[in-house]
């Protein structure tokens, strides 16, 4: 979404929504074109027949918070929920319409029933015009839209992942290997923090406008804010990590959940900073190896640190 924005980190950005509906129409035809190729290929029978029988297929997008950076948007802001639905609404409908399109030449996926279709609430919040269509023609796929954080590729194109915030301005990745040499850690800077900064003309990251946040920076119930906007316009899941401060509590992390399930969400994966088991992204913060009680030496045992001199668990 990020290569949607026209005229970048000026006061006149806006998205080119006339590009995302062409593109939305195009990848939903492509992608329907890979399933059928891929149905023969599944190696169990049962495998093939729902592929077939469904045609499920899994729209998403990456680049979102690249894209607020590029518009002045704060990521969780009012501006940034509202610029969601609207954006979410969009390719929603065109990828429905576009399944429309292909179920009137190629007919409706096999298990496809109106009347279970529309007793359910995604199908009851579409646009009447939107449902009249469904109803006279079928769709071509059971599901369209899925949202996946989209680690790799997105570092591939050098985006932000998913719909998540940046992770920082710049950080240390890990590549994590099964061989002799072990992990690789390097410094990596993130391309729209550079872009901004060249344009700008801003020597030091300190300088950042404050629409510019990081996945620390921003407090948890804003983080679930922005997918659960997205979420009522989903038919399938969105997958949102949210990295937490060490100082997160376990109270914390129940609210994330019972926020998450406010929202719609199907599922929220939690991040803390300093846990045994890390993410694959990490701040320079250091895992601190001293005892907080008796400042002795913690060491890993039993799947936790403790402390051979007091006693002392992490967990």
């Amino acid at each position: 979404l990020s290569n949607f924005v026209l005229n970048p980190f000026r006061d006149n950005g806006k998205l080119d929504n006339k590009r995302v509906v062409s593109v939305v129409q195009a990848t939903v035809r492509g992608m329907n074109e890979v399933l059928d190729e891929g149905i023969p290929l599944h190696p169990l029978k049962r495998q093939q027949e729902v592929a077939r029988d469904f045609r499920q297929i899994g729209l998403g997008v990456m680049g979102v918070a690249d894209m607020f950076i590029k518009l002045g948007v704060r990521y969780g802001s009012p501006t940034s929920i509202n610029l969601s639905r609207v954006l979410a609404k969009l390719i929603q409908e065109t990828a429905i319409l576009e399944s429309v399109e292909l179920a009137k030449k190629y007919g409706s996926y096999p298990e496809y029933d109106f009347d279970i279709i529309s007793k359910s609430n995604y199908f009851k919040s579409l646009n009447p015009s939107v449902q009249k269509e469904v109803e006279k023609y079928g769709m071509r796929n059971s599901h369209i839209l899925s949202i996946a954080p989209t680690g790799s590729i997105s570092t591939m194109y050098g985006v932000s992942g998913g719909i998540e915030p940046i992770f920082a301005t710049s950080y240390t990745r890990t590549t994590k290997s099964l061989g002799v040499e072990g992990d690789t850690e390097y410094k990596v800077y993130t391309p729209v923090i550079k872009e901004l900064m060249e344009h700008k003309g801003i020597t030091s990251e300190e300088d950042l406008p404050d629409y510019v946040v990081t996945s620390h920076d921003i407090p948890y119930r804003e983080r679930i804010m922005v997918p659960g906007a997205w979420q009522g316009f989903i038919d399938s899941a969105i997958s949102p990590p949210i990295n937490l401060n060490e100082d997160a509590t376990i109270e914390d992390i129940i609210d994330i959940y019972k926020l998450g399930w406010k929202y719609g969400l199907k599922g929220v994966t939690v991040f803390r900073n300093n846990c045994f088991r890390t993410g694959i992204l990490k701040t320079e913060e250091k895992p601190k190896n001293v005892c907080p009680d008796c400042g002795g030496e913690l060491m890993f045992s039993n799947g936790c640190n403790e402390c051979r001199d007091c006693g002392f668990s992490a967990c």
